[in-house]
């Protein structure tokens, strides 16, 4: 057991486990797939395995001097099992007068001694047993292997010895004393040590990945590590169309010119719907080309028109060759809405009427705005219309809703500023989520939080941590934080990974 924990201790050991140290390091700031380990993580259980066969070992070395006595000797030495004046002994220190091996035992004795062994059911003396032969000599002693059951009696000088067969010794210990409470205690130690040391490397890798707080982690100083080596440029205020996280209502798309009709499939029974363009999610969107539909749909209808050239619901005469967009699916619905679906309209461009345009000035646009192509919006605010706030138009009266700001971001790496932006802005509930959590906790809560995070090879954010925050309440920084480690970004080219910088600005409205 000592040298088996010895073993797989050292193995593990022994292992290039600094280099695997930074190579993680290097995983997580680049965002690839965390290294394998070099060793098997068994050093732990290693030193377990030899603190607990070092007891025995240990007692093993202790009891080698233990042994079992066979010998019975005579004489003046400290070793002697009976004290006598040596005086006519062979050995004066000690003289073996029973001499014992493994299966048998001899008397040994001297001309001065007298005395008889029985055996058999007969008496011989030691004087018959030399003269007989039966006894062989050893020097100036004698040696006479004594059978079984035999018993004999010899006397030297005063003393007289009895012989006789009996069951073996007991133990006679050898060397001093243990300390058994000493090892005990020690022994204990080491069991207890053993086993914290195991608890410890049971810990899963994982478990530090369950924190909440960013400072927690092991890339807290990422921020740090990845600022740029020049002074800070002033930031440049954000594309209009940018600058407002919030989906206006019907999108910020210019309406498009022709009498204005409500947007929608003519024979959906549902009332609201929200449409969409099915493409790429990078395709810059565009209406499909047809040629004077108003005269089209007068002789055929909107079904004819779409019957006959088997086209796009979203076409105008200043389209494209083929209507695409950034959704999964074509859906005719209509202008406005919560949730993608169909719904009824008469096959217009715009919210109401009955023409086939939008009632603008745009040409291959949607929408109900004054900038951009196409655009698309959910609508907002606490009113019952199509508006965000309070005022005229379709919108309802309601209250002021918090703000959620995109500034510039700054993007490292094979990524389009674009694309980021455009997740960024698929995932702004999230951010305004934390917001709101702070505005239930202080209503004049506002300030600017950027947030450093990284795009690994995969698409995950593998990192994420609050760079820089003006805000008061430090909850909402990591909150963002957290979120962004939930979204997905397109891989970017190369497989590399991508450091991004993106600031919100947080206002109450």
């Amino acid at each position: 057991m000592l040298a088996a924990g010895t073993a797989v201790f050292f193995s593990d050991v022994n292992q290039d486990w600094p280099g695997y140290g930074k190579r993680v390091q290097e995983s997580i700031e680049q965002g690839t797939p965390r290294p394998t380990p070099p060793g098997n993580g068994l050093a732990a259980i290693g030193m377990l395995l030899a603190i607990a066969g070092l007891v025995p070992f240990s007692m093993g070395l202790i009891r080698t001097g233990d042994y079992v006595n066979k010998n019975f000797t005579i004489g003046e030495g400290h070793g002697a099992s009976f004290h006598v004046p040596p005086a006519g002994l062979p050995e004066p220190n000690g003289f073996p007068l029973v001499r014992g091996s493994d299966h048998e035992f001899a008397l040994n004795f001297t001309q001065n001694m007298s005395g008889e062994v029985t055996f058999d059911g007969q008496t011989i003396t030691l004087q018959q047993l030399v003269a007989t032969g039966r006894a062989g000599s050893q020097g100036s002693s004698f040696s006479f292997p004594l059978p079984p059951g035999a018993t004999a009696r010899v006397k030297y000088q005063d003393v007289t010895f009895y012989v006789n067969s009996v069951a073996p010794g007991a133990v006679i210990k050898g060397g001093s004393e243990t300390d058994k409470p000493f090892w005990i205690y020690n022994g204990a130690s080491f069991v207890v040590i053993g086993s914290l040391l195991v608890l410890t490397h049971l810990i899963p890798n994982e478990a530090g990945n369950l924190s909440l707080d960013e400072m927690m982690e092991e890339n807290r100083f990422v921020g740090y590590l990845n600022q740029p080596d020049k002074p800070p440029e002033e930031e440049e205020p954000p594309p209009e169309d940018m600058e407002n996280s919030d989906d206006e209502a019907g999108g910020t798309g210019q309406r498009h010119k022709g009498e204005e009709g409500k947007m929608g499939k003519p024979t959906s029974k549902t009332k609201s719907g929200l449409y969409a363009m099915k493409g790429p999610k990078d395709a810059i969107p565009q209406m499909a080309r047809n040629f004077d539909p108003d005269m089209a749909a007068r002789q055929a209808g909107i079904l004819g028109v779409m019957s006959a050239e088997s086209g796009h619901f979203l076409a105008s005469p200043y389209g494209g060759a083929f209507a695409v967009g950034n959704d999964d699916a074509d859906v005719w619905g209509g202008l406005t809405g919560t949730e993608i679906g169909e719904a009824y309209g008469v096959g217009g461009l715009g919210l109401v009427g009955t023409g086939r345009g939008g009632g603008g000035t745009g040409e291959g646009t949607i929408g109900l705005g004054n900038t951009g192509l196409i655009g698309k919006g959910g609508g907002g605010g606490t009113g019952s219309g199509y508006g965000r706030g309070a005022g005229a138009g379709f919108g309802g009266r309601g209250t002021r809703v918090p703000t959620v700001r995109q500034a510039k971001a700054e993007v490292q790496g094979a990524l389009d500023k674009d694309i980021i932006r455009r997740i960024v802005r698929a995932h702004i509930n999230e951010v305004r989520y934390c917001y709101n959590q702070a505005l239930a906790r202080d209503p004049n809560a506002k300030g600017r939080v950027a947030v450093q995070f990284t795009i690994g090879g995969t698409g995950k954010v593998p990192t994420a941590v609050v760079q820089e925050s003006t805000m008061k309440d430090p909850a909402v920084g990591s909150c963002i934080a957290q979120a962004v480690k939930r979204w997905t970004f397109p891989k970017p080219e190369g497989g590399g990974s991508v450091i991004v910088s993106y600031p919100f600005v947080l206002e109450p409205g």
